[in-house]
């Protein structure tokens, strides 16, 4: 009965030791990067919006800095990811260093809303309005190789800082707030025409 009893016990705990291992290496089931929307530059009604990116960057806040790289790591790595969303995160999570330069991922040169030039925003591809991480880029022209997403997390890894700004989610009328603060912003250098506006505007839907 004796032995027994032991070799059970050496079962229950080779059996929670596995499970503690299972559990370790697993990517929690409520953070799920891959349904992040992607930025679509030519299908606005399929494309970007701000509340699922809210939504993971509180996630990852919430969860520290170590695990959040490691999940950060793994989309990066994910052929099936978006690689626009890992730098819209690495550019919401992370800011710069020493007042360094936080640069950003060089996929090639952006389209620009109103006139606006690459100096104007300091965040591209995005702008955060009151913590509203808002996409203000319309596409890229690239000649050459792109920075891939793994590449540049590590950069913001070696040269910048995790944010201490803590993201959350926006009521409606916040963000309503903040895309009428966004349409008058002095940065425009020409008037938003209706295919911008509703570009902007867009991103603050709901998900049908």
């Amino acid at each position: 009965m004796a032995e027994r009893i032991s070799l059970l016990r050496v079962f229950v705990g080779l059996l929670t030791f596995g499970l503690h291992l299972h559990t370790a290496g697993a990517q929690p089931d409520d953070v799920s990067l891959r349904e992040l929307p992607p930025l679509n530059f030519e299908l606005v009604s399929q494309s970007y919006r701000v509340d699922p990116y809210i939504s993971a960057a509180v996630k990852l806040q919430a969860m520290g800095k170590n695990k959040a790289v490691r999940i950060l790591r793994v989309a990066a790595s994910d052929p099936e990811q978006s690689e626009n969303s890992v730098f819209v995160l690495c550019r919401m999570l992370f800011v710069s260093k020493n007042e360094r330069i936080f640069r950003a991922p060089m996929i090639g040169t952006p389209e620009l809303l109103g006139g606006t030039r690459h100096g104007d925003w300091p965040n591209s591809p995005i702008d955060i309005v009151d913590g509203i991480p808002v996409v203000i880029v319309r596409g890229y022209t690239l000649f050459g190789c792109a920075e891939s997403p793994d590449a540049y997390l590590e950069y913001c890894l070696d040269e910048c800082e995790w944010s201490r700004f803590e993201f959350r989610a926006r009521s409606p009328a916040v963000k309503s707030k903040a895309l009428q603060t966004l349409l008058a912003s002095p940065k425009w250098k020409l008037a938003l025409d209706d295919t911008e506006k509703q570009y902007l505007s867009s991103q603050f839907s709901q998900d049908d």
